[in-house]
């Protein structure tokens, strides 16, 4: 659909809204196998599901492509998903951090969708490989950092890092005094990663270090969710396990 149709015939006389913008993606993007479900596309990968939106900046009119790679938790009682890899979309590349270039203003919103092609789609389908995720998570482990920080070296030198990002703390790692640790949250994405890839070993000794975070109950759904998903790799609470 050419692009004067969906968003106007000229800046001037455009009204943009994220609902005209993701009517103006949908038919390309089903040629890729996304559907718009409610304000998201999303596309089945195996065990993961990948997710394309639209954020609006409400402090100015610019907007933001958002990428994500999900798993869904069928532990809680409501199985939801959650939230293994996110980026963004930019005009230069997929990144795993925002900075200026990550938000679209008006003029340029119909170029959009030829950057989610080039770079976001790719962006997906690298990252959206259970086995990629689970190096990249266990690599934050022994690194007591973040997948993203990982993947960005601007989000691991102090000085390299964007301005607004200089006066905070490197993602994933502890804000409290003593010695680093890795976040707890890696070892909730990984225990779902090997019980989804069929890695029960592996996935019972996440689950359960990720046990003694929450077993004090503060945590909503647990300890009760983390029982049923040991239960269902054939292994106990017993033994906290080691990184």
């Amino acid at each position: 659909m050419p692009w004067n149709k969906t968003y106007g015939n000229s800046v001037s006389e455009t009204k943009v809204s994220t609902s005209k913008i993701r009517q103006g993606w949908k038919r390309e993007l089903a040629k890729h196998g996304f559907r718009l479900e409610g304000s998201v596309f999303t596309r089945k990968r195996g065990v993961l599901l990948q997710l394309i939106g639209v954020q609006r900046n409400m402090l100015s009119k610019t907007w933001k492509v958002n990428t994500s790679i999900c798993i869904t938790d069928e532990f809680m009682e409501r199985p939801e998903l959650r939230v293994c890899l996110t980026g963004n979309v930019a005009s230069d590349g997929a990144r795993c951090y925002d900075d200026k270039k990550s938000w679209w203003r008006e003029e340029n919103i119909p170029t959009q969708l030829d950057a989610i092609l080039k770079f976001g789609i790719p962006w997906l389908d690298d990252f959206g490989d259970p086995a990629k995720l689970i190096h990249l998570l266990e690599m934050a482990v022994e690194q007591y950092t973040s997948v993203a920080s990982l993947l960005e070296p601007r989000l691991r030198d102090e000085h390299a890092r964007p301005w607004f990002l200089k006066s905070a703390p490197i993602p994933g790692q502890s804000e409290a005094s003593g010695p680093p640790r890795p976040a707890p949250r890696h070892f909730y994405l990984l225990s779902l990663l090997y019980y989804a890839t069929g890695n029960f070993e592996r996935g019972c000794n996440r689950a359960r270090i990720w046990l003694n975070h929450v077993s004090d109950g503060r945590t909503n759904g647990e300890p009760g969710r983390t029982l049923r998903l040991l239960a269902a790799m054939g292994c106990g609470p017993r033994d906290a396990g080691t990184n």
